[in-house]
Order: C-alpha cells, then sequence, then structure tokens
C-alpha cells in the first residue's frame, strides 16, 4: 500500500500545483498587473540577472544637404544592471498517520490539495510582500529588488547610481503631504513626472497601487459617489479596482501604509529560469521520522526598463 499511496500522493500534488498555481498567483495584484501585460519571462538562464537599459534621453539625429559631409561617433546610450536572483522556498510536513487514515483516494487527493493550496498561498503572500520592499541591492541577497529599491531618486539600483542621472535613471519621488484633501491632483503630478521623465513616448502609468484607505479616498475625490459596478450577477457594490486617466487603481494589503506606487508594468519584467511557473514543487517521502514532505521553491527577480517610468507618493497624510 506504501509505494502505491507514494505514487498517488505524488501525482495528486504535481497535479494541483500545475492546475492552479496560476489561479492562487493571481490574487496578487502586481502579479496581476506584471502578467497581464505579457512581461513574466519564463525560462531565463544565467547566475545573474543582467539586462541592457538605456539611460541617455535620444540619438543625435543630424540634418544635412546632399552637398553635406556627415560624420558619427559612437554613443553609448546605455548601462548594464545587474541584479542577483531572489529566491524562497517553503514546505509542508504531513504525518504519514494522517494519510493512512484517509478513507480512499479521495480523501487523500483532498488532504493533499489543501496543504498544497496553504504553501502556495504562502508563497504568493511572501513574494507579494517582498515585491514592495528594497533588498538592498546585496550581491547574495535572496529578496526580490521591490518597488522601493527602484522608485526612489537618490541611492543605487542594479549597481548604477540614481544620482545625477535626474531625468533618465533616477525614479520619481514625490512626498504626499496633504494628500487626503485633494488625491486627484496628487496622482496627475505622479503620472505627469513619470510620463514627462520616460525615455519614449510610451512612458503612461498603467497600473497604481495603494491601501484600503487610499483607495477610498481617491475614489470619492475622483467619483461623483456611485459606487456601483454592474457585472453578469446583478449589481455589486463597492469596488476592488477603477481606472482613472488610463491607469488602474487597485487596493493591496502588501502597500505599506502611507506609500502609494504608480507603474509602467509594460516596464517591467517578472524574470524566472523556471519553464511555465514562478515555482517548482517536489515531494519527499521519509521513514525516519515517518512523514511526507511537500517542498516548493522558487527562483525569480523583478527588473525595470527604468526606474524613470514609475512614481511614489511616500509620507501620505
Amino acid at each position: 500500500m506504501a509505494d502505491a499511496d507514494d505514487r498517488l500522493i505524488s501525482a495528486a500534488i504535481i497535479h494541483y500545483i500545475k492546475g492552479y498555481v496560476d489561479s492562487i498567483t493571481e490574487e496578487s495584484p502586481v502579479y496581476n498587473a506584471i502578467k497581464s501585460k505579457g512581461t513574466i519571462k519564463y525560462g531565463r538562464k544565467g547566475r545573474k540577472v543582467e539586462w541592457r537599459a538605456r539611460n541617455a534621453k535620444g540619438t543625435t539625429i543630424k540634418k544635412y544637404t546632399r552637398d553635406t559631409e556627415l560624420s558619427f561617433l559612437p554613443e553609448d546610450l546605455t548601462v548594464q544592471p545587474v541584479l542577483s536572483w531572489a529566491g524562497q522556498t517553503g514546505s509542508r510536513t504531513i504525518a504519514w498517520h494522517d494519510v493512512e487514515l484517509c478513507g480512499g483516494e479521495q480523501e487523500i487527493w483532498d488532504l493533499m490539495e489543501s496543504e498544497t493550496d496553504w504553501l502556495v498561498s504562502d508563497n504568493v503572500e511572501s513574494f507579494e510582500d517582498d515585491v514592495y520592499l528594497a533588498s538592498g541591492n546585496a550581491s547574495n541577497t535572496s529578496d526580490v529588488e521591490g518597488f522601493a529599491g527602484f522608485i526612489v531618486e537618490t541611492g543605487t539600483y542594479a549597481g548604477i547610481s540614481l544620482s545625477g542621472t535626474a531625468g533618465t535613471w533616477n525614479g520619481n519621488s514625490i512626498a504626499g503631504t496633504d494628500f487626503s484633501a485633494n488625491p486627484k491632483n496628487f496622482l496627475m503630478q505622479g503620472m505627469l513626472e513619470a510620463s514627462r521623465g520616460a525615455l519614449n513616448k510610451s512612458g503612461k502609468v498603467t497600473d497604481i497601487f495603494c491601501t484600503r484607505t487610499q483607495f477610498q479616498q481617491i475614489f470619492d475625490d475622483v467619483s461623483d459617489r456611485s459606487r456601483v459596478a454592474m457585472g453578469a450577477k446583478g449589481v455589486d457594490f463597492g469596488m476592488d479596482t477603477f481606472t482613472f486617466s488610463g491607469a488602474d487603481i487597485t487596493w493591496d494589503d502588501s502597500c505599506p501604509a502611507s506609500t502609494i506606487y504608480g507603474v509602467n508594468a509594460t516596464k517591467l519584467k517578472l524574470m524566472t529560469p523556471h519553464k511555465s511557473s514562478l515555482w517548482d514543487q517536489n515531494t519527499d517521502r521519509k521513514l525516519s521520522p515517518n512523514v511526507f514532505i511537500i517542498t516548493t521553491h522558487g527562483i525569480f527577480q523583478l527588473i525595470t526598463e527604468s526606474p524613470r517610468y514609475h512614481f511614489t507618493l511616500t509620507s501620505i497624510t
């Protein structure tokens, strides 16, 4: 029975994770925004995350007539940012007697699916928290380099100084003092800065992430106070997201208090060496102690084409 149960349990776990990991992961608003823009990049190899980015505006364009002799010198408008991969792993241990007490194959499936569901959900929650934080750019960091690491005006991002490169490589940071009195104006200011400072015409903010309190303040300011969204099943009083000046505004419990982030998700990439998911899974039976272990591990990193495409409102009051 043990060998048969081992195979059954492994099949149940692999089937469940492959079939439902995306639906669980999509509980993350940031992941959803990136996925909707098609900028999750699977199968990326290399011991480091390296990419070419443009940190200077414009190429030399020369006007000429037929008789003009032209000469062009090499122009280096790019930099090569480098980040370490972020690693994340989790596991759940199931006592073997719990498996043996199951009343048949369906109960075994139900047990393993619930355990796996909790494990993947915990992974997603950890990932969602990390995308708002800064890892510190340490070469051996195991954390995602999140919004707080690159939507800033000073310091270093991916090995490149943010100071002294205004308009090209630094982010847009705006003090949010008295935000509650006029949320709409603050958002417009942030979106304008991000668009005006971008390196080409596609620099429009696509997504804004905030807390529930800020979401309510913004909605009250930009709407006529009608909170009705028509759905297929009738009327839904209240909203999880709405659009302002072309950007989707979404509340997220992982978003830090007193902070709002506006991003151009088309200029973000979520990189992973895995072929089809952020997380791989494994199962392991141990006899001493007699347990079954479910393990997931993820390797990924969040990068941006340029910090300049995004903005943050800080110290919001």
